[in-house]
C-alpha cells in the first residue's frame, strides 16, 4: 500500500493502537517492537513473531513520514 503525503494510516495493521504522533515516540515503539519479536522468536513462538513482524512493517511506514 501507498500512502502519500498528508493520507496516513491511522490504525496499526491489525490492532485498534493508534500511531504515535511524535517521531521520538514511534522510535519506541519500534525498538519495543523488535524486542519482542526477537523474544517470540527465540520462544518459537513464531505466529507472535510473524505478527510482530507485520506490524513493525506498518510502524517504519509511519516513520518515513514522521522524520
Amino acid at each position: 500500500d501507498y500512502y502519500g503525503p498528508g493520507s496516513r494510516p491511522l490504525r496499526v495493521a491489525d490492532g485498534d493502537e493508534e500511531f504515535p504522533d511524535d517521531a521520538a515516540s514511534l522510535n519506541k515503539l519500534i525498538t519495543e517492537f523488535e524486542k519482542r519479536m526477537r523474544t517470540a522468536a527465540k520462544a518459537l513462538e513464531f505466529e507472535e513473531a510473524a505478527r510482530l513482524r507485520d506490524r513493525l512493517k506498518e510502524l517504519r511506514r509511519q516513520q518515513i513520514y514522521k522524520t
